[in-house]
């Protein structure tokens, strides 16, 4: 940080175990490595084990029921899940 404060002529007169090249890049990468964040997942998140079990406990329940009317009844319960398989 203190490198690239000071500047590229007065590191080169100072600094003599490194170029000022090398200390600018070191103050390059910390940077870098300070404004990386985690990237996200992609995809739709997954569907939480208890309304895994609500969904098989409907399907076992009434056998007509397909994936739309428990897609449409988990929503009327405030659960969003997708029609697919």
């Amino acid at each position: 940080m203190k490198g690239k404060a000071l500047g590229r002529k007065v590191l080169a007169a100072v600094a003599c175990i490194v170029t000022p090249d090398t200390i600018l890049a070191w103050h390059r990468r910390l940077v870098a490595l300070k404004w990386t964040y985690p990237r996200r997942g992609v995809g739709r998140p997954p569907v939480a084990d208890e309304v895994r079990a609500l969904i098989v406990e409907m399907a076992r329940t009434d056998s007509r029921w397909g994936y739309t009317s428990i897609r449409d009844r988990l929503r009327n319960l405030g659960h969003l899940v997708s029609r697919r398989p």
